[in-house]
């Protein structure tokens, strides 16, 4: 057996598993299905390397360019030095900081493409060779490189203000933004910017601040004025704090950008179990019975793989180091399967990382974390009010303490604001007499309760060991309160989920038809393609061809990433998946059907879509099903299905439940056995009959 069975808890050592057994949470689907910028905000161990490579990989198999953006810790250094020739105020700082990303983020862009062939033969961009090379040489990285070029251009003689309102055109970023957008049209690529790594040399100070909200604004800005470029930025969830309270316009240029990672009990054993599967080559389709393979006695089951995850903290992270450890505990004493003893074996290796780790993390955010959890040692898991009352006698302002420490210490006096600041990092957990369960917050989000004499509060299990909160931590009692109470964790993701596509959803009412809003409907057409069919269909063009006479409203590459559009390469042989895009409710004739049968040659296949205002997906005698079977019967048997807006609608719907996402890819696949068993069946009847 392998050390790290399961894979590493590492993403960049892990692709291995990665490739093979890659969890597609509702996260990363947001990420593939949403094609404009995303701030992705976790913890430690909640899997944003493991995005970050997938989304990398994913791009290869389409025709989209990856910048990557991750600061080193010596050049974030200059950088702040660089900073603090804009003067203190938030703003300036901010404004400063945003124009050198942009600055910085236009040359990687132009430097990426430089290269292309289209590129180089176009004779309105014949100096952009010699710009990249004069980029390129200023450093080893895009920070060094952009520190290098603020130094020399930037005069630090005049006033700040001046020297602020004047950067944009020191850098000359108007230019930069033209020659980088003419250069990403010749090339007919999209383009990809992603933001890693952004906690080296981080301080949570004005200057650090700065810089990376800085880069946030100016990801916002490059993503808002050039269709072709997305971004994502990974983000640590203390930093993310940090700008929160330092920007005062978090909640109006930020929020609505934010995608939290977050895990719970459903996705981590799925996760889990496609892991098992890879290491053990187990065959079994059913999680449970996956699970079950590898355990014994009381950790089989459901109830087993809860045991587990309650001395974890809900990260994948947390998940893989026990049970690795777990297994090669047992492979010590001649079992293949785990029980009780390994897991307890491995919850005291890690426990203590874990409360090292929450230290850590948020010692900076929460000057004074360190002595507030301190005073939970060696008391008991469950508390009441009363009880952190009285702890809070043993809080001691010593002269030790740095001067944010004391402060914050100073203020946060009262037991209900240490449960609270306690809570929002998970470390605390409150009885919700509604859920029957204690619940944990494990993604930053802020406490909704108040709390009084009949409050119960529990330390997470995690922390029990590292806190020595019972002689033996897994003692009768110890079971008990963990089978009792069930241990839930909230997150935001669903309810953004739900709110993005009841939007997109909503605003096709608005829509009217004909004419006048055909643009705005074929912009809504094209935004639910790269929804509903984001797996299989990628790099989602709208107009690809505008200026031919034909010009396709719609086309997007078949990625052959679900059944269905492996089948429609198969059958069809369409590459190209064309849609053809119809601002009206009326039935189609037989103009419409000709108009998308000329298109239906070279790699577009024998299968195209038009999408309309119809209510109704099913063809009828005597209107459109004789366009369609004649088409079929008399041009080699292409294919033209009808597509309403109301059929694509009901997809969205479907999609704001994450364990729905395949609603699309197998609605489709029904609609294409109608098509095939009925439609083109010459003497079949038309539309089917209700039940």
């Amino acid at each position: 057996m392998k050390t790290n069975p399961l894979g590493d808890v590492r993403a960049e050592y892990d692709h291995a598993m990665l490739d093979e057994a890659f969890y597609e949470t509702p996260e990363y689907r947001s990420l593939i299905e949403e094609h404009t910028r995303h701030i992705v905000v976790g913890r430690r161990g909640t899997g944003k390397s493991a995005l970050l490579y997938k989304l990398e990989r994913r791009s290869k198999s389409t025709k989209t360019l990856v910048v990557e953006l991750a600061p080193c810790e010596t050049d974030v250094i200059g950088l702040r030095l660089f900073v603090k020739h804009f003067g203190e105020k938030t703003s300036h700082l901010r404004a400063a900081c945003a124009l050198a990303w942009q600055y910085a983020m236009l040359q990687e862009v132009i430097s990426r493409l430089a290269n292309h062939y289209k590129v180089r033969s176009e004779a309105k961009l014949e100096g952009l060779a010699t710009l990249a090379k004069a980029w390129n040489e200023r450093g080893e990285s895009i920070t060094s490189r952009l520190f290098n070029a603020l130094d020399e251009k930037v005069d630090t003689t005049i006033s700040i203000e001046r020297r602020i309102a004047t950067l944009a055109q020191t850098l000359d970023i108007s230019e930069l933004s033209r020659t980088a957008t003419k250069a990403l049209n010749i090339s007919k690529h999209s383009l990809h910017i992603v933001a890693d790594r952004l906690d080296e040399g981080y301080e949570p100070d004005q200057e650090g601040v700065a810089i990376l909200t800085g880069l946030i604004y100016a990801l916002d800005r490059l993503s808002s004025s050039k269709p072709k470029i997305s971004t994502t930025a990974f983000i640590r969830d203390n930093i993310f704090r940090a700008i929160q309270i330092h920007d005062p316009d978090y909640s109006r240029n930020i929020e609505g950008d934010v995608l939290r990672l977050h895990w719970d009990e459903y996705h981590l054993f799925n996760m889990i179990c496609n892991r098992l599967r890879t290491a053990f080559d187990i065959t079994h389709e059913q999680n449970l019975r996956v699970w079950d393979k590898v355990t014994a006695r009381d950790l089989k089951g459901a109830n087993g793989f809860r045991h587990c995850l309650r001395l974890t903290l809900y990260r994948p992270r947390d998940l893989l180091v026990l049970l690795n450890n777990a297994f090669n505990h047992a492979l010590s004493h001649d079992r293949d399967t785990i029980i009780n003893e390994d897991i307890e074996s491995a919850a005291r290796q890690i426990s203590c990382s874990r409360f090292d780790d929450l230290n850590k993390e948020y010692r900076e955010v929460i000057p004074g974390i360190t002595q507030l959890l301190n005073l939970f040692s060696a008391t008991k898991p469950e508390l009441s009010l009363a009880e952190v009352e009285c702890l809070i006698n043993d809080l001691n302002l010593d002269d030790a303490l740095r001067p944010a420490e004391g402060q914050t210490l100073a203020i946060i006096r009262t037991a209900e604001d240490i449960i609270h600041v306690l809570f929002s990092v998970g470390f605390l957990g409150i009885w919700k007499t509604s859920a029957s369960s204690f619940v944990f917050c494990h993604d930053g989000k802020d406490p909704d309760f108040s709390v009084d004499a009949a409050s119960r509060i529990l330390i997470h299990p995690c922390y029990w060991i590292a806190l020595n909160l019972k002689d033996e931590s897994f003692s009768t009692d110890a079971e008990e309160i963990h089978d009792e109470y069930d241990i839930k964790v909230r997150s935001e993701t669903p309810e953004i989920r739900k709110r993005r596509l009841g939007q997109i959803i909503s605003r096709l009412s608005v829509i009217e038809e004909g004419n006048a809003d055909a643009a705005k409907f074929e912009e809504w057409c094209f935004e639910a393609i790269r929804i509903v069919f984001a797996v299989g269909i990628t790099n989602v063009e709208l107009n690809p061809n505008v200026n031919r006479t034909q010009r396709r409203d719609v086309v997007g590459r078949n990625a052959e990433g679900t059944e269905t559009w492996r089948r429609v390469l198969r059958d069809y042989h369409s590459r190209q998946v064309v849609f053809e895009i119809k601002n009206f409710s009326r039935d189609l004739g037989r103009d419409e059907y000709r108009q998308m049968l000329s298109y239906l040659c070279g790699e577009h296949g024998k299968l195209g879509f038009i999408i309309n205002r119809g209510e109704d997906a099913n063809l009828h005698k005597d209107r459109e099903l004789q366009w369609v079977r004649e088409i079929y019967h008399e041009h080699d048997r292409r294919v033209i299905v009808k597509l309403p807006a109301k059929l694509i609608c009901s997809w969205l719907s479907k999609l704001r439940s994450p364990q729905k996402h395949d609603a699309p890819d197998k609605g489709l696949g029904s609609l294409l056995d109608r098509y095939e068993r009925m439609y083109l069946r010459l003497g079949s009847h038309a539309t089917p009959k209700k039940k």
